[in-house]
């Protein structure tokens, strides 16, 4: 475990109040992910699982960055969205 997940635990138990999340993923502390998270989900769930994130009152920021597609000769291709 980095020693900057315990700063990062540390700093968090300070001036968080966890509300109904008392059972938070040990992940969030993580060093690695504290700029962002990304993950991927069927472009038919995103918008709902926007709509759960508001319904949740969660401060997060979400956006489309990319898409998987067909498997072709080279495993990344970098594509600019609309």
């Amino acid at each position: 475990i980095p020693e900057l997940y315990y700063k990062n635990r540390k700093q968090a138990e300070d001036v968080m109040d966890k509300g109904d999340f008392s059972q938070i993923s040990e992940s969030f502390y993580c060093p690695e992910i504290s700029g962002g998270l990304l993950f991927a989900v069927k472009a038919s769930d995103a918008d709902r699982l926007k709509e759960e994130f508001a319904k949740m009152n969660l401060p997060v920021q979400m956006g489309i960055v990319g898409s998987v597609g067909p498997k072709q000769e080279k495993r990344i291709y970098l594509k600019r969205l609309r």
